[in-house]
């Protein structure tokens, strides 16, 4: 299958849990998947997705109605709408929060040291 590859950065003023909702739902809707994400922090959100063939202008009237503003976004030539997309989706979410901090737990002690410390 013909595969397009797409990066597409939006932003928005929706609380950013109730954001990743929409941007679940919307994608589930128009049948795609979420292959990853990862979060940064409260000020991003950043999704790899693939998208079926043709369903890519679905899926941005969902987000702009969730609440999604895009920028100027990449033009799909009439060839490409056959294909899949697969890409990116980045939103930025703006509010006036502090960062949110995270503290990373320290990393696990390997077990031939715990072994060790355990004899002393």
């Amino acid at each position: 299958m013909p595969v397009t590859s797409l990066h597409l950065q939006g932003c928005t003023r929706v609380e950013r849990h109730a954001m990743v909702d929409i941007v679940e739902e919307s994608i589930r809707e128009v049948n795609g998947w979420i292959l990853d994400f990862h979060q940064y922090s409260n000020i991003s959100l950043v999704l790899e997705m693939e998208v079926p063939p043709g369903r890519l202008e679905q899926l941005l009237e969902l987000l702009r109605a969730g609440g999604v503003s895009f920028g100027a976004l990449p033009e799909l030539h009439p060839e490409d709408q056959a294909d899949a997309v697969l890409g990116t989706l980045q939103i930025t979410f703006l509010h006036n929060e502090g960062d949110l901090h995270v503290t990373t737990p320290p990393l696990a002690t390997p077990r031939s040291e715990q072994h060790l410390h355990a004899r002393h």
